[in-house]
């Protein structure tokens, strides 16, 4: 370990030198980042380049008229890419750029409508799973961590759930194993936790703003606040992360998608004449 003689030869610095020593000593004595920590800066240093609100990348077409006209009809309502395909099919010779870029462009806008549907049904497991999750969120906005007998009492309502469904529209139907029904739900229910975390910390709308970026894949590596602190001050890599989008106007960007997340919400889970879902204000 370096003096202080060492450290500073030409006297002690001032408030922000003494700051950077203090990082210097504490990266000195710091044992090598888990791959838990790791894993936490690869998730979120994925909106680095989200500085000023000019960042926010556009929506897609497809997007945008569901903000304008919010409806679940309209939601899994697929686009014209088959068409789109098949006319290709049908032509010979070589694929022509107008029509190349046709596909392409139409590829994009049904992945971010995959991708929006994606994060809706996620979270739609995750409320339907645990009815009472907002009044259990910490004055942080953190999901609670559920130990593995409420876990498994959730778990197991849901299954019976499930199957009453099953029986009721048709009693001579299988229904899924327990295990793979537990294994498949679980999967959706740890994301969906995740994008409500980050939800709870933002805004509905933002998740649309943000969706490239929050694939499910993406979201196994969203720590919700649980990582270890990474500055001398006790701020979390999320905490700065969060605060960084709100101040440069993610939230405000995406109000007008927040109104449709709501709308897509209430009428996925059946609320008449609610304009906001609860939990989420």
């Amino acid at each position: 370990m370096p003096s202080i003689t060492e450290m500073y030869p030409d006297g002690i610095p001032d408030e922000a030198g003494v700051k950077r020593g203090m990082n210097l000593l504490r990266n000195w004595f710091q044992p090598r980042r888990t791959n838990y920590d790791s894993s936490a800066e690869w998730f979120w240093d994925r909106f680095d380049f989200l500085r000023k609100r000019r960042d926010v990348p556009p929506l897609s077409p497809s997007i945008r008229e569901l903000i304008t006209t919010p409806s679940i009809k309209l939601l899994f309502t697929d686009g014209q890419l088959d068409n789109l395909l098949r006319a290709d099919i049908h032509t010979e010779g070589p694929m022509q750029l107008l029509r190349a870029m046709g596909i392409m462009q139409n590829v994009e806008d049904r992945s971010a409508k995959l991708n929006l549907i994606c994060i809706i049904m996620h979270i739609y497991f995750f409320i339907t799973w645990d009815p009472d999750w907002a009044r259990k969120k910490s004055q942080y906005n953190r999901i609670r961590h559920y130990k593995d007998d409420m876990e498994e009492q959730l778990n197991r309502a849901m299954y019976n759930d499930y199957t009453e469904l099953v029986r009721e529209h048709d009693e001579d139907a299988e229904c899924m194993e327990y295990e793979v029904f537990q294994d498949k739900v679980k999967t959706w229910v740890k994301s969906g936790s995740k994008y409500v975390f980050l939800a709870s910390n933002l805004s509905l709308g933002s998740l649309v703003l943000l969706q490239d970026k929050l694939n499910p894949t993406a979201m196994n590596l969203c720590t919700k606040g649980n990582e270890k602190a990474q500055s001398l001050d006790g701020t979390k890599l999320s905490e700065e992360v969060l605060d960084r989008l709100r101040q440069c106007g993610v939230v405000q960007a995406a109000a007008d998608a927040d109104k449709m997340m709501h709308t897509l919400l209430c009428n996925l889970m059946g609320l008449e004449n609610v304009r906001r879902f609860p939990g989420f204000d």
